[in-house]
């Protein structure tokens, strides 16, 4: 109740100073790893068209983002949107993301626009920790297949994943969103994983009406943001 009291008088201090249209303040966003290389496209028309609104954004589990905003410790969320603890949330579909497998040596998959998950659980893999959605996810397409991936190097970051897999000859399963990360994508080689593994990404919020003034035009700028279109010319880029 006491954060929720504190909450309250943010938003009603964030009313006071925003002029119109031109809202005050510090945004919090939670985001889960694997959608950090998003975040900046989602929130540049903010950045653009509110020039006195801050963004602070946190690296968090999905189960962490969900924590945070119930404690009124962050205003909004960027996770997987299918979560049984997402009830009594207010969500937003943004794009639905699909995976990958990267590698070093492009004249392996010379030729080739997808591979099979039987075939990569052969491979040498660096995999996301078993802890993290985005891995349990690969595990159970790994399940469907009839086997379980034993990956060499296990990584809760992106960024060491792309590093072993860069430096290491290691193999990566990714969600295809990283593939936005200019630097991965000259460098890496990526192709589309099959029976594709697919899961939707969206942005979490408490329910509150109103929404105070800084979240309420964060949301609406969010909105108007087409990342599936952009997420989808990442995939055609790598046919």
């Amino acid at each position: 109740m006491a954060r929720r009291a504190l909450a309250e008088c943010e938003g009603l201090r964030q009313e006071a100073q925003a002029t119109r249209g031109d809202p005050a303040g510090t945004l919090r966003i939670g985001a889960i790893p694997t959608t950090l290389p998003i975040v900046s496209l989602m929130t540049e028309g903010c950045l653009r068209d509110f020039p006195r609104m801050l963004q602070a954004v946190h690296t968090l589990s999905a189960g962490e983002v969900v924590r945070r905003l119930t404690d009124f410790e962050i205003d909004v969320g960027l996770s997987y949107l299918h979560d049984d603890r997402l009830k009594g949330f207010d969500t937003l579909p943004l794009y639905r993301e699909r995976y990958v497998l990267v590698a070093r040596d492009e004249a392996m998959f010379e030729g080739r626009t997808e591979i099979g998950w039987k075939e990569a659980a052969r491979l040498p893999l660096c995999l996301l920790t078993r802890n993290m959605q985005s891995r349990r996810g690969i595990d159970v397409a790994f399940a469907n297949a009839g086997l379980e991936a034993t990956p060499r190097v296990e990584t809760d970051s992106v960024m060491a994943l792309h590093s072993y897999v860069r430096c290491a000859n290691l193999f990566g399963i990714l969600p295809h969103g990283v593939l936005c990360l200019l630097e991965m994508r000259q460098e890496l080689t990526a192709i589309r994983m099959v029976p594709e593994l697919t899961r939707e990404i969206g942005l979490i919020h408490l329910h509150r009406d109103p929404l105070p003034a800084l979240q309420s035009a964060a949301m609406s700028s969010f909105a108007r943001v087409d990342l599936q279109t952009r997420m989808d010319a990442l995939l055609a880029g790598i046919d």
